[in-house]
């Protein structure tokens, strides 16, 4: 086992401590991919490798890695590993070399088939009071070395850390290189790596075998001499979607099973649907008229209060190419750092930084852009110069009347509107500047009847008093309850919201949930659990400028769960599915993802409590029949003949209005990774986004995309999705045929 010793530094010497530990992949990663990792809790503790031990030999092995000292391989191969009593051989066997006659056949091989990107993750260690602890932890499968990275400090504030390194290691080995996911249709030719990193040849045979998606079998032999390696080509036919399970074994030295996602061929839909959760809720799903076998899954998820949103968020964030703002980034951050345990701090760390620097490049913006930063960056020392840079563009804005007015021609409720955003955003020690807005917001109401701009001028604090029993009963009156526990704010057609259009549901719903506050607490609940059931993992709030407020609001009201629940997912009577929220980690949303269909859904929680809520995400694939751009444009794309490890040019021609912007989502086969930089041009998953920027008239749009594939075969890439003029559309898959 690998030790650190974590130096506290501060006005304690010594005693207990709490200590942050986590354990992930350092250099080298393994290939392909799984589904799902299976538990784990039952292995045997490991004996990892101190970093340093046989360190030229690895060094080494690095090195050809990155040289191409090694056979051409679809990916990199992984590092050697060592598992919990295994060395060269199984349960101590050599491997078997010619001549060799033993009295009994080589017991198999344990089977390697656990490939987490984190070993370890224990954020709350306790120290004993001589200040060690001890950490336990099993090594995954994975062959390759590992960073162990420690934080502490002591009651009394002192702080230290400490960073090591423990290599996984096996003197010889065998892996299979196969990408994460294919389609169905695709004929894959998979790699059999063979290596030996010890001081041995390696000689015997490799037996594969394909099941699921793809059934194979096959053999062939190896003879290696010490740091050889042998790559063994594979082809598989992979047939329908689900899951196809590749496994390589060497006798009597080491086994190793990935996996793979077949997807079904297809045009992806999909359709969102939630509400509130507090004994059970019941839906029937989309019934998709001509779907694909295999293309079927719903994925659910539960959200315990405020914490859910505050943990899902920080997911969602952690994309650098997300179109979030600073402000609102920050304000999860500072929400999450005083409320939730167990969150990853170097994760909270990054977001911070992120968000910072957000903040810093957008100085000099408008007074929209600085309202809406203020609402979300609370006073603090790190952030009070910051703030007083925005606040100077938000006075200097302030009209001679009292009013913001965002853009140069809005109605009079957009004016309201603009005005109680940005008094929102004034500190309270700015008592002129609130005054004549509150001036202004009282002289605007009267002359607006909506429930929507009664809501804005309530939600700000600064209306007259003598106006606001009137303002909160036509608030009131706008609730409508729904049969799912859900309200509905009913509003007269011809509003605007902060963005200039039709105001977006979340968004008048958050200022309804902030006139409610402290004036009606049961509409408040209903409103901010209607907001809560409204959010989607991925996308967000939904409430445009105001997410920040629209946040406050959730974590205000709605408190986290104080005992385990069980949620459960039934679809037509029967169980598919079951999540635990817990009550040792309040902020952990619970996710059920079940590839069914059905006419009936279920949710059942077990026990019944307040305060949750629900979204579900229904997806299917559907035939692709006459799928083409959006109306007025076209888009085509090209593909030449590709060889694994060379860069080919993928050629799009997009023809449309000069004036039409926006971004096609160019798919690509698994594996395949943008081979150069090109401007308007960034690589997400296994897809490029390639911003369209305004043309001339008439003129075609020409991109050359430079694109190196990483495995062989007959491949369908991802589906293509073209955004153009504020209209979508999705494009069929392009064919790859990669040598």
């Amino acid at each position: 086992m690998s030790a650190a010793r974590v130096n506290t530094v501060g006005r304690s010497g010594g005693g207990m401590a709490w200590v942050y530990v986590r354990i992930g992949l350092l250099g080298l990663a393994a290939c392909g991919g799984t589904l799902s990792e299976p538990d784990r809790a039952a292995r045997p503790k490991a004996d990892a490798k101190p970093d340093g031990v046989e360190q030229g030999r690895y060094e080494k092995e690095m090195k050809e890695e990155a040289t191409g000292g090694a056979p051409a391989a679809p990916a990199p191969a992984p590092a050697p590993a060592v598992q919990a009593g295994r060395s060269l051989g199984s349960k101590g066997v050599p491997p078997p070399t010619p001549g060799d006659a033993p009295a009994e056949p080589a017991a198999e091989p344990d089977l390697r088939d656990w490939f987490p990107e984190a070993m370890l993750w224990a954020p709350e260690v306790v120290t004993g009071p001589d200040g060690r602890a001890v950490v336990p932890f099993t090594v995954p499968d994975s062959l390759t070395r590992w960073r162990l990275l420690a934080h502490a400090h002591t009651a009394d504030g002192a702080i230290g850390g400490a960073e090591a390194g423990v290599i996984s290691a096996l003197p010889a080995w065998v892996d299979v290189v196969v990408p994460t996911w294919v389609t169905a249709g695709d004929v894959l030719q998979a790699g059999v790596l063979v290596a030996g990193s010890g001081a041995d040849p390696v000689r015997g045979s490799v037996t594969v075998e394909a099941s699921g998606a793809a059934q194979a079998t096959g053999a062939l032999s190896v003879d290696l001499q010490p740091g050889d390696r042998q790559l063994s080509p594979v082809r598989l036919a992979v047939g329908r979607p689900g899951d196809l399970s590749v496994r390589a074994t060497l006798a009597g030295v080491d086994a190793v099973e990935r996996h793979v996602a077949v997807l079904p061929a297809g045009r992806p839909v999909e359709h969102e649907r939630g509400g509130v959760l507090a004994d059970r809720a019941t839906w029937a799903p989309t019934a998709w008229e001509g779907r694909l076998v295999g293309g079927d899954a719903l994925e659910v998820w539960v959200l315990p209060g405020g914490l859910g949103v505050l943990r899902q968020e920080l997911t969602r964030l952690a994309d650098p190419s997300g179109s979030w703002g600073g402000g609102y980034a920050w304000q999860v951050a500072e929400h999450l750092g005083r409320l939730a345990s167990g969150v990853d701090p170097e994760a909270l760390k990054r977001l911070r930084m992120r968000a910072w620097q957000r903040l810093v490049r957008a100085v000099g913006g408008d007074a929209a852009a600085a309202s809406e930063i203020l609402l979300n960056v609370q006073p603090g020392p790190e952030a009070d110069e910051l703030r007083a840079m925005y606040l100077d563009v938000l006075l200097r804005a302030q009209r001679g009347d009292g009013a913001w007015g965002f853009q140069e021609e809005g109605s009079l409720q957009k004016v309201l509107l603009d005005t109680a955003t940005a008094s929102l955003s004034l500190p309270p020690d700015q008592e002129v500047a609130r005054l004549r807005a509150s001036d202004a917001i009282s002289r605007m109401l009267p002359r607006l009847e909506d429930p929507l701009s009664a809501a804005i001028a309530l939600g700000t604090g600064l209306l007259d008093p003598a106006m606001e029993p009137a303002a909160l009963a036509r608030v009131q009156a706008a609730l409508v309850d729904n049969a799912d526990g859900t309200v509905t704010f009913k509003l007269p057609l011809g509003l605007q919201g902060a963005a200039g259009g039709e105001p977006r549901p979340a968004e008048a719903l958050t200022w309804a949930a902030a006139a409610l506050q402290g004036r009606d607490d049961v509409a408040l609940r209903k409103v901010v659990a209607t907001l809560l059931a409204g959010y989607r993992p991925g996308v967000g709030l939904g409430a445009g400028r105001i997410d920040g407020l629209a946040l406050r609001l959730i974590v205000a009201a709605m408190p986290p769960i104080d005992k385990d629940v069980s949620v459960t997912l039934r679809v037509d009577g029967a169980e598919v599915g079951r999540t635990v929220l817990s009550a040792a980690d309040p902020g952990a949303p619970g996710r059920i993802v079940a590839a069914v269909s059905g006419a009936e859904a279920t949710l059942v929680v077990d026990p019944p409590v307040p305060g949750l809520a629900w979204s579900v995400v229904e997806r299917a694939r559907l035939p692709w029949g006459d799928a083409r751009a959006p109306a007025g444009t076209s888009v085509a794309i090209s593909v030449p003949p590709a060889a694994v490890g060379r860069t080919v040019n993928v050629l799009m021609t997009v023809e449309a209005p000069g004036a039409s912007t926006g971004q096609i989502r160019v798919g690509l086969p698994a594996g395949a990774v943008l081979a150069g930089e090109v401007s308007g041009v960034k690589q997400v998953g296994d897809a490029l986004l390639v911003d369209v920027k305004r043309a001339g008239s008439g003129e075609a749009r020409r991109y050359e995309l430079p694109v190196r594939a990483a495995f062989a075969g007959t491949f369908q890439s991802a589906p293509h999705q073209v955004t153009l003029g504020g209209k979508e559309a999705w494009l069929p898959p392009s064919a790859w045929v990669v040598e």
